[in-house]
C-alpha cells in the first residue's frame, strides 16, 4: 500500500490591493503536489492556469479561492483577497459664465470621481463669504447674480475612505 501526501494549495495575488486603472493582477500558485488548478473569483471560475495575470477594471472587494487537485483526484484549497479601490481625482475649473443663457459653464464646483461629498465656500474680495453649500454655485447671492470678477473659493471633499482633502484658489467669473 502506498500513502500519497495530500496537495498543499498556496496563493499570491499581486498586488493584493490596487486602483481601479492599475487593475492587472498577477495570480500564481506554488502548491505543493498541485497538478490541477481552479480559481475562482467568489463563486465564479476564472482560470485553471497555475500562474497567469487577470485584468480587474471593477472597483471592489474580490474573494479569490483556489482548489488544487493532484493526479489522484485529492484536493486542497486557499483563499485570498483582492481589493480594486477607485480612482479619487479632483479638478476644479477657474472660470464660468453666469447668465448668458447659453447653458455651457453656468455652474461652478469639483468634478469629482469617488468622492462621497464636498462643500463649497465662495468669497469676495474683501474675504467676506458669500456662498457656502454642498451644491455646485450658480453666481448668485441673494437670487442676483455676482459682478463678474475673481472671487476666492475654499473647497473641501471627502474621499471614498471619508478624509477631507482642501482646495482652495482664485475663481474668475466671466458674463
Amino acid at each position: 500500500m502506498v500513502i500519497y501526501d495530500y496537495p498543499k494549495a498556496n496563493i499570491s495575488i499581486s498586488p493584493s490591493i490596487t486602483d481601479s486603472l492599475n487593475g492587472n493582477i498577477y495570480f500564481s500558485s506554488d502548491s505543493e503536489r498541485g497538478r490541477y488548478f481552479y480559481w475562482y473569483n467568489d463563486t465564479v471560475l476564472f482560470s485553471n492556469q497555475q500562474n497567469f495575470w487577470y485584468s480587474y477594471d471593477r472597483v471592489g472587494e474580490y474573494s479569490i479561492n483556489l482548489v488544487v487537485y493532484d493526479d489522484f483526484g485529492c484536493s486542497d484549497s486557499a483563499t485570498g483577497n483582492l481589493v480594486i479601490n477607485p480612482i479619487f481625482s479632483v479638478y476644479i475649473p477657474n472660470s464660468f459664465t453666469h447668465g448668458d443663457n447659453d447653458q455651457l459653464n453656468n455652474y461652478f464646483g469639483p468634478v469629482t470621481y469617488s468622492e462621497s461629498s464636498f462643500i463649497i465656500s465662495i468669497f469676495n474680495n474683501w474675504g467676506q463669504k458669500i456662498y457656502e453649500s454642498s451644491e455646485f454655485w450658480d453666481g448668485k447671492v441673494n437670487d442676483n447674480f455676482v459682478p463678474p470678477g475673481i472671487y476666492t473659493y475654499y473647497i473641501e471633499v471627502i474621499d471614498f475612505k471619508g478624509k477631507p482633502k482642501d482646495f482652495s484658489g482664485k475663481l474668475q467669473i466671466f458674463r
